[in-house]
């Protein structure tokens, strides 16, 4: 009960903080929020829980009737539509770095052009 033995005495630096389970799962959560994945996330995890919780003499049947409408092409629809949304996931990302780097890139132009006309340094504007 309490706190054990071993960490008496030792404290953790102020600000600092311990990550457990529960906010690991918070920040998991949060950061799918924020990027609009919760959900594909929602989703995926109760696809992996019900795959968890089948029995083991289910889950083989279960695979090989859906390899096998894979190879008769009755669910064809859905694969390409699943390769669809990652192929999109994946070009908006790029997109997203590709106008990132773009900004910076005229944000450093227009500074240069800036300290040219005034002839002087006008310092940094950057955040860090």
């Amino acid at each position: 009960m309490g706190k054990d033995r071993a960490s008496k005495g030792r404290r953790s630096p102020p600000g600092a903080y311990r990550i457990n389970a529960w906010t690991f799962l918070r920040d998991v959560f949060v950061r799918a929020i924020d990027r609009g994945q919760l959900p594909l996330l929602l989703i995926g995890s109760a696809f992996l829980i019900v795959l968890w919780r089948l029995p083991e003499e289910q889950l083989l049947p279960l695979m090989e009737k859906i390899i096998a409408l894979l190879a008769s092409g009755r669910i064809l629809g859905y694969v390409l539509f699943i390769l669809t949304l990652v192929a999109w996931v994946v070009h908006a990302s790029l997109m997203r770095r590709a106008a990132h780097h773009e900004h910076h890139r005229i944000g450093r132009e227009k500074s240069e052009m800036q300290e040219l006309q005034t002839r002087q340094n006008l310092g940094t504007s950057k955040k860090r």
